[in-house]
């Protein structure tokens, strides 16, 4: 009885000693991650399941979460490839071999370190919200997001889409809501309301569109072609141009009409240098024509001037002053000269004039 006494008095003794203490010797617990006076508290779930007596922190990574400053496990990661299994990728490519002892923040600053070799789960019925300074978001394989309701991306600065080995494709409304085109949805591009520009930079465009096609542009507009420009018009086209016109060509120009060419204009100046021209059949009705050429030379087939009505006035006047004349010894001698002027006939036959 006495040494079970003794025994008890000894346990009682060491039991207020270990309450006394309050040293990280008594307070940190091995095997278990729990520092209470350290910089850091960890859950870790090794990769495989040993016997319990000898389970350690380097057994590979199953699952690791960490609060605060980055912890021991950490600390004794062997190389970069276990480095790389519990921190993202980026974030070793920026700190490299201080990746674990900045893990926890700069400054000093407490993080958390989630990391596991399965599957992450969450699932919210209410709110998500995420809120971080700087944000990096890595999928090595597909991403997909799924929305039921409106997608906003509002960005303080630049939005930048980059597809590296693939397409972006923009599409909007599919099957039946195209066919009807009652429930089509469109594709709005919109810069800065039209005050800003559009760049584009391909090689090959290509549009269609399967109904009309309106254009409005309120500025100049300037296009460069260095190849051959091809257009083909199976309806009608209508031109108007409220200002002066320009045609330029350094090369032939051909222009085939096989039905009706109908031109009215006002007032026309033409210069031409050499000019031919082959003409079946043409009618032409003129009110006043000026014509200045140097040389001309047409080749006509068949040409025909037609003309209900024909008129010719010739207004002549002349104004002689001061005009002297003296003839001496002329004899001029003028037999059978007929004029004739409508129903007016004169004959002057032996008629001398003597001055």
């Amino acid at each position: 009885m006495d040494t079970l006494a003794n025994v008890r008095t000894d346990l009682d003794a060491l039991s207020t000693s270990f309450s006394d203490r309050t040293d990280d010797d008594i307070l940190v617990q091995d095997d278990t991650g729990t520092h209470y006076q350290s910089s850091y508290t960890y859950f870790y779930v090794p990769k495989t399941n040993p016997d319990r007596n000898s389970a350690n922190d380097d057994a590979g990574l199953g699952a690791f979460l960490r609060l605060g400053q980055y912890s021991d496990v950490e600390q004794t990661l062997p190389n970069d490839t276990e480095i790389r299994n519990y921190y993202p990728n980026k974030y070793v490519d920026l700190e490299g071999a201080n990746a674990p002892a900045r893990a926890g923040g700069a400054g000093g600053a407490k993080g958390i370190l989630l990391s596991c070799d399965g599957r992450i789960l969450i699932r919210s019925h209410q709110e998500m919200l995420v809120e971080t300074n700087s944000y990096h978001h890595r999928v090595s394989g597909d991403h997909e997001l799924d929305v039921s309701d409106t997608v906003t991306v509002t960005a303080g600065k630049t939005i930048k889409k980059q597809a590296s080995d693939g397409q972006i494709i923009l599409k909007t409304g599919s099957g039946a809501a195209k066919d009807e085109g009652t429930n089509a949805k469109a594709i709005i591009l919109d810069a800065d309301g039209g005050a800003a520009d559009l760049v584009e930079n391909v090689k090959t465009a290509t549009r269609n569109v399967g109904g009309n096609d309106y254009k409005v542009t309120k500025g100049a507009t300037h296009s460069w072609t260095e190849g051959t420009t091809t257009s083909f018009y199976w309806g009608a086209q209508c031109s108007v141009s409220a200002g002066a016109n320009f045609f330029m060509s350094m090369g032939a120009d051909c222009f085939v009409k096989p039905f009706l060419v109908v031109s009215l204009t006002s007032f026309s100046v033409a210069a031409t240098g050499i000019s031919l021209g082959v003409t079946g059949f043409n009618i032409s009705a003129t009110e006043r024509n000026l014509d200045l050429i140097s040389m001309e030379m047409q080749v006509k087939g068949v040409s025909a001037e037609t003309e209900a009505a024909a008129a010719r006035l010739t207004q002549i006047e002349s104004n002689i002053a001061n005009c002297a004349v003296e003839t001496q010894n002329i004899k001029a001698r003028t037999s059978s000269i007929e004029t004739s002027m409508g129903n007016v006939k004169s004959d002057l036959s032996f008629l001398i004039f003597f001055a």
